[in-house]
């Protein structure tokens, strides 16, 4: 780590716990040393009366102390400041103990005696660390609030242009497609790297409604139908009465079927076919969507990775494309407590999702 990386993070406040004393104060003055703002706590207890006095960018602890050790400090960092990294030091490793800071998520774990170096580098691939998640999470914030919002704007007047029967066979009704085509696939983009993100995150997290796949399927439909229409592609339906509602998350599953059909408009040629169906499970409280798409095919191998994040199928050279559209429906669909597959077969590539529905709650 460069001199100039470890002066970015000085003035980081670090707290040291450690009952062998000499060792924490000897700590404690090598941190102040290499410019971080340290406080030692020479007890467990000490150490987590400080924890609850005040906050710290990095806590460093022993694991073996009398009364409250450093599995203690684990617990109290994970229940009360996540966002806090924890650096184990110990002199007792074992593997019981490094399978539980590994559970715990400890940011590293050192055996003792250690080089000092040794500490300092982790430290700074701690704080590293931080800067990077920092900077996603501005990066997250820019794409979600100083992209997106004004992109669905041009979005908004390009729809408005479209339906004005004024410039229907002009050359403006042609520019506004393409803004409205352009900008719909910008905004496909962005919706799945900040879901993706969310994955990443572990805030997934569906809040199911009684929801109506069909309705999700149409919106999708209608959204794609320019691109359809440019390739000359037939889009057909099939909904069958589903006596029970699906419970989703609208907005997670609307992402993970537009995402479907956006890859049928992409990936199928022209004058090809599209097929959506709605259809409950014989025999189970699930309901199966199937999008559906002619003139494809799919290797059992591609058919069984295409979810994948970035994993894009042979088919996909020279289409723009992310990789990360199918990984995110999978994601929400699994989110569901249901299975996203795919299959390919005389010419067809179909997607299909299976989600619990629930009997007891009326539409």
């Amino acid at each position: 780590m460069s001199s100039l990386t470890a002066t970015q993070f000085e003035g980081k406040r670090i707290l040291v716990i450690d009952d062998e004393a000499r060792l924490a104060h000897s700590l404690a003055a090598l941190l102040r040393g290499a410019g971080y703002q340290v406080m030692a706590a020479t007890t467990g207890s000490e150490g987590l009366e400080r924890l609850r006095e005040d906050s710290f960018d990095l806590v460093i602890s022993d694991l073996r102390m009398d009364g409250v050790d450093g599995f203690d400090i684990m617990h109290h960092l994970a229940e009360h400041s996540r966002s806090t990294p924890l650096i184990v030091i110990t002199g007792h490793a074992s593997m019981s103990s490094a399978i539980e800071a590994l559970h715990q998520r400890v940011a590293d774990y050192i055996t003792k005696p250690f080089d000092f170096d040794v500490l300092r580098g982790s430290i700074e691939r701690v704080f590293a660390q931080q800067e990077t998640e920092r900077l996603r999470a501005d990066l997250i914030h820019m794409l979600t609030h100083d992209i997106k919002v004004p992109l669905t704007n041009i979005l908004g007047f390009a729809q408005l242009i479209e339906r004005d029967e004024s410039t229907r066979n002009t050359p403006v009704r042609q520019y506004s497609q393409i803004i409205m085509l352009n900008s719909q696939r910008v905004i496909g983009m962005l919706d799945n790297y900040l879901t993706n993100a969310r994955v990443e995150e572990g805030r997934l997290e569906p809040y199911p409604t009684p929801v109506n796949p069909a309705e999700l399927i149409d919106e999708a439909l209608h959204l794609t139908s320019l691109e359809f229409q440019r390739k000359e592609i037939s889009v057909s339906r099939d909904y069958k009465e589903v006596p029970f509602p699906v419970q989703a998350d609208e907005h997670l599953l609307s992402r993970a079927i537009a995402n479907i059909v956006s890859n049928a408009a992409k990936y199928t040629p022209h004058g090809e076919k599209v097929h959506a169906e709605v259809a409950p499970v014989e025999g189970d409280e699930r309901v199966r969507i199937t999008i559906a798409n002619s003139g494809v095919t799919l290797s059992a191998e591609e058919a069984e990775t295409i979810f994948q994040r970035y994993c894009r199928s042979g088919s996909s050279r020279g289409t723009d494309g992310t990789g990360l559209g199918l990984h995110v429906v999978r994601c929400i669909v699994q989110a569901h407590g249901g299975e996203a597959r795919c299959d390919s077969r005389d010419n067809w590539v179909r997607f299909t999702l299976t989600l619990p529905a629930d009997p007891q709650v009326e539409e």
